[in-house]
């Protein structure tokens, strides 16, 4: 894969326009194929402080276990909900949770705060809405991928500090914890990856435009007090430039008493857990949350940081 794309010339998302990135994202998610069929997908409109912003449920053909409020990534400035329908039908199939694509604001149309503002009010809509969604009050709990991640567990602190909506769990796939660039991950896989050093600096510049990289509503691994908040389980890869930070933030996720589940997988770069048609690993990686995920709804939660 990586040959493949670096046999196109393809330069990085940073070395082009914002529509340009937006296009190359939407054509590299044609190529992962058809997620699994699920019970029922439903269009929604959520209401955020800015207005109603665009979701999609998804329901498993059963009763749900749980909802899960899904973020996808994209630097903050790329992706959208169509794009994660494959994560969306995999997360259904295999956890048998309903699933909530939630919409929010890009940058650079819409700069930080705007993003986070609309993935905390996502969580208090579904909370608000759950009845209806998901037919029985079942458990809340709060995901995301890269920056979808980011807003994931930096909204769960903002859930912690306002005492609602209360979360069962966050799960948290490679995401953006901090603005350090010169991390051991950065440096060693900085170029040549999906994800490269030059494209994390312009999503930043981008989603910030001239903001405070190291506010803890972006670099949560900054924040001073993570006590209380619902337990996790990150997952990263192992080449990719963000393995660090993310995994320093689940040790502080541990160390604040948090329990918390790390799961490195080996010799795959970011973005990987949307390939479950293509790699054995993802197709793992997918197993370890929903095992994490019933683990937990029965109580057996895990207080210790894994490494896998």
């Amino acid at each position: 894969m990586l040959d493949a794309m670096q046999a196109s010339g393809f330069p990085g998302v940073h070395a082009g326009t914002v529509e340009a990135a937006r296009a190359f994202m939407a054509g590299r998610t044609a190529m992962l194929g058809a997620g699994p069929e699920v019970g029922k997908i439903t269009d929604c409109e959520i209401a955020t402080r800015a207005g109603k912003r665009r979701g999609m449920l998804y329901v498993p053909r059963g009763a749900a276990k749980a909802l899960i409020t899904f973020f996808h990534g994209g630097g903050w400035v790329i992706g959208n909900i169509d794009e994660t329908d494959i994560m969306a039908r995999f997360l259904v199939d295999r956890t048998g949770c309903a699933v909530l694509l939630a919409s929010y604001r890009l940058a650079p149309e819409h700069p930080f705060p705007a993003a986070i503002e609309d993935a905390y009010d996502a969580l208090l809509w579904a909370d608000a809405s759950m009845e209806r969604l998901a037919g029985a009050r079942i458990p809340l709990i709060v995901a995301g991928d890269s920056a979808g991640g980011n807003l994931a567990t930096v909204a769960a602190r903002l859930a912690r500090d306002a005492g609602k909506p209360r979360l069962a769990l966050q799960i948290l796939l490679y995401p953006v914890t901090d603005c350090d660039l010169d991390t051991a991950s950065y440096r060693a896989y900085g170029r040549g990856f999906v994800l490269s050093r030059a494209d994390m600096d312009w999503f930043f510049n981008h989603y910030l435009q001239g903001q405070k990289r190291d506010n803890p509503l972006v670099s949560p691994l900054r924040a001073q007090d993570l006590k209380g908040l619902a337990p996790a389980l990150v997952i990263t890869a192992e080449n990719d430039v963000l393995r660090d930070e993310a995994e320093a933030y689940a040790r502080r996720l541990h160390a604040a008493g948090v329990p918390v589940q790390l799961r490195r997988y080996a010799g795959v770069t970011h973005g990987f857990m949307r390939m479950a048609n293509l790699l054995d690993v993802a197709e793992r990686g997918l197993r370890d949350i929903s095992h994490f995920i019933a683990a937990a709804l029965e109580g057996k939660r895990d207080g210790g940081a894994q490494l896998h």
